[in-house]
């Protein structure tokens, strides 16, 4: 059902791109009204086409992959699950909050927030992990 999806979804992008490629592209060549709405069908049928193979092979690469997380989120006990979600938030909340001071860098203003909230939810994770059994104190966890 979700390979279904994907193919649909690329066979609907891959048809309008094939409009939109024939009349950004080729409508100086093709001129009459025939030819352009011939050059219009072509187009759509190539592009569907190949949205149809690009969505096949993305949707089943998709599937695999997120089957293969469900695995190995599904092997990860839930108090490490719950408490890595609780220093994955705090490390987002805090990342942001230091990002803010970080944002009026110029030239690279805007790729340093990005940077910080990714390094800051990491050492979130990790740190929350490492002092586990403090949290689960804290939070009266068992």
């Amino acid at each position: 059902m979700v390979l279904l999806i994907f193919r649909l979804v690329f066979l609907i992008v891959g048809a309008g791109g094939g409009y939109y490629t024939v009349n950004t592209f080729l409508t100086d060549y093709l001129n009459g009204n025939t030819l352009l709405l011939v050059g219009r069908i072509a187009g759509i049928i190539i592009f569907t086409i190949i949205g149809f193979f690009i969505g096949d092979f993305t949707g089943k690469k998709i599937i695999k992959d997120v089957s293969a997380v469900d695995r190995k989120v599904r092997d990860i006990p839930g108090n490490n699950l719950i408490i890595g979600i609780i220093g994955l938030t705090t490390g987002i909340v805090l990342g942001l909050l230091v990002s803010l001071a970080l944002r009026s860098i110029p030239f690279l203003g805007p790729f340093i927030p990005i940077l910080v909230v990714i390094v800051f939810s990491y050492v979130g994770i990790m740190l929350s992990l490492q002092n586990k059994q403090m949290i689960m104190n804290i939070f009266k966890l068992r």
